[in-house]
């Protein structure tokens, strides 16, 4: 780009573009850093939800609580191959499962 030959309406387009790109840049950040920031929180506050994200391979098709200990919950979970016996437990502000057992159907 020649700048001896800039005219005053070319600078302050171009001025605007930059703004509006840069402000394009930094909202989209914005909104990837709240998606983060509420992922985190699901994954804390929200058990039920965690399960989910932790047990992606079972396929998941109904979850009951059955007991709620504050920082210990357990629960049925139906999937595609039968049921299951989570036990999920709180531990430095994450919920990880701690047992996991295949129940067998009455038959």
């Amino acid at each position: 780009m020649d700048i001896h030959h800039l005219s005053q309406h070319r600078f302050r387009e171009m001025s605007i573009w930059m703004i509006l790109a840069a402000t394009a840049i930094i909202v989209a950040f914005a909104l990837l850093a709240r998606a983060s920031l509420n992922l985190h929180a699901a994954l804390t506050d929200k058990p039920d939800l965690a399960m989910y994200i932790l047990m992606p391979e079972t396929r998941i098709q109904k979850i009951d609580l059955l007991r709620d200990h504050g920082k210990e919950r357990d629960y049925l979970v139906t999937t595609a191959t039968g049921s299951l016996f989570v036990k999920l437990q709180k531990s430095d502000g994450k919920w990880n499962i701690i047992e996991q057992e295949p129940l067998r159907a009455d038959e």
